[in-house]
């Protein structure tokens, strides 16, 4: 049994390595905001506290109350900061518009994935990850204003041509309102800037900002890496003594990376840090030899904090064997690279106290939010077997977009077109969903939410630890 779960352990580490090998800054002058920490007995940091998704009030000014979903909507409700009242169809024009992907029963939305090619990730592991939030909305409510809500999934291959053609696909074939992507930096980037091309909203987890700025169609449902390369170098020097110590990163050397790779550095620099080392490798995986090069070049020059943005299997491979070579830094990482408990499991003691951002909440955390998703999970499919622990990892953002995407449907009103999607998308400030980080989508800036969770890797619980709440500076 044992060789079996290990087995079963090294499949799902293959397959998240894949997923977001690639994957998917701070407002000056403002008080840091934590979510979501009082309830899951987290510390809160700094002042101006965001209000947590599910705490009911009826307070109006600035929306700081719950908007109410429509009726019986799953969750104890998302929270949202508009500055004035949102009812149902808010957002809606009288003008027709492109109702493709849009009948009077049902609502398509589309979703890219890596389904074969280098790095298959089963059709049936996706579909649970797309479609659970529609699930119960669907089954409970029938939907949105009476249309039920499908995900329809085409396999991108895990490259960016591929990513084209799957998106193609779902616009010319399946006919879809929208489309999400939830992983891969280079395929999401080339999927955004295609939909723009065609006029389809296209919604992502937050990845590189070069050449996505101004993409008018293209939504970040995350923060950004750039913006979280900041960030965390903020996180280094305040919250690491960084001033004392050693820096380097080493990244993974796909050029939409770039601007994560230049914001730390720049970052870094403005506090008086030249990093003593500044490496790329092999995105698709070094070879075990390679690593431990990079190891000894990281022990040589007395590295004590490392960066680390490549994928978790690599992230595992590059820990495990600095362990082996008695070389333990702070590792550190942005989100969502290796802030899976997977990661944690697959490294063991080589990443206990492992310290990166999460772009959603613990799966573990406490809370009426995520226990609705676990019990829903537990609904429709059961206990998640050892292999299924990625999937339910993976969907925990699936849910929390797909929560978010219901608010703007319901402000886009029962007379939906692509054109009032966009205009109810453009409405959203500081929405809550409870699991991933308060969702903003500002006209002129769909790059705009600035929010991460901190994790620490616990080698005895085989977990990862969230320490704080969102938090949008330190």
């Amino acid at each position: 049994m044992a060789r079996y779960l290990s087995s079963r352990r090294t499949l799902s580490l293959l397959v998240i390595g894949v997923l977001l090998a690639l994957v998917a800054a701070p407002g000056c002058g403002k008080q840091q905001t934590s979510v979501g920490a009082e309830r899951s007995g987290m510390p809160t940091q700094g002042q101006g506290a965001l209000g947590t998704s599910g705490v009911t009030d009826t307070g109006t000014a600035g929306l700081q109350g719950p908007i109410s979903a429509p009726t019986g909507s799953p969750g104890t409700g998302g929270r949202a900061t508009t500055g004035a009242s949102a009812p149902p169809g808010a957002a809606a024009k009288a003008v027709p518009g492109d109702t493709t992907g849009i009948t009077d029963t049902e609502i398509r939305i589309g979703l890219h994935a890596p389904l074969t090619g280098a790095s298959p990730v089963g059709n049936a592991d996706w579909e649970k990850v797309a479609n659970l939030y529609w699930k119960k909305v669907n089954d409970e409510q029938g939907g949105v204003f009476g249309r039920k809500v499908k995900i329809v999934i085409a396999d991108d291959k895990y490259t960016p041509d591929g990513a084209v053609a799957a998106c193609r696909k779902l616009a010319e074939e399946s006919k879809v309102m929208s489309m999400f992507g939830l992983a891969g930096v280079d395929q999401i980037a080339a999927c955004a800037k295609w939909a723009t091309s065609r006029s389809i909203p296209y919604i992502s987890s937050g990845a590189s900002e070069q050449g996505m700025k101004g993409l008018k169609y293209y939504f970040a449902a995350t923060m950004t890496y750039p913006a979280q390369a900041k960030l965390l170098a903020d996180f280094v020097m305040k919250r690491l003594d960084g001033a004392k110590k050693k820096i380097a990163q080493v990244q993974s050397d796909t050029p939409n990376n770039d601007d994560q790779h230049d914001a730390f550095v720049a970052a870094m620099r403005k506090y008086g840090k030249t990093l003593v080392v500044d490496d790329r490798v092999d995105k698709a995986g070094s070879s075990d030899a390679q690593y431990a090069t990079e190891v000894q070049k990281l022990r040589a020059a007395g590295a004590q904090i490392v960066f680390v943005h490549i994928s978790p299997t690599n992230m595992i491979k590059l820990a495990r064997m600095a362990e082996s070579q008695g070389y333990k830094p702070q590792w550190v990482g942005t989100a969502p690279t290796w802030s899976m408990n997977l990661a944690i499991q697959g490294a063991g003691t080589a990443m206990d106290g492992a310290l990166t951002f999460s772009s959603w909440v613990s799966i573990d955390s406490e809370t009426p939010e995520v226990r609705e998703y676990k019990d829903t999970w537990t609904k429709y499919y059961g206990q998640p077997s050892v292999s299924e622990q990625l999937t339910m990892d993976l969907g925990m953002f699936g849910w929390g977009l797909n929560k978010s995407t219901h608010e703007v449907l319901r402000r886009a009103g029962r007379d939906l077109s692509r054109e009032k999607f966009m205009a109810a998308m453009e409405t959203v400030r500081d929405y809550q969903t409870g699991i991933i980080a308060p969702v903003s989508y500002l006209p002129g800036n769909h790059l705009a939410i600035r929010h991460v969770t901190v994790f620490k890797g616990d080698a005895v619980k085989m977990r990862w630890v969230q320490t704080e709440g969102f938090v949008d500076r330190f």
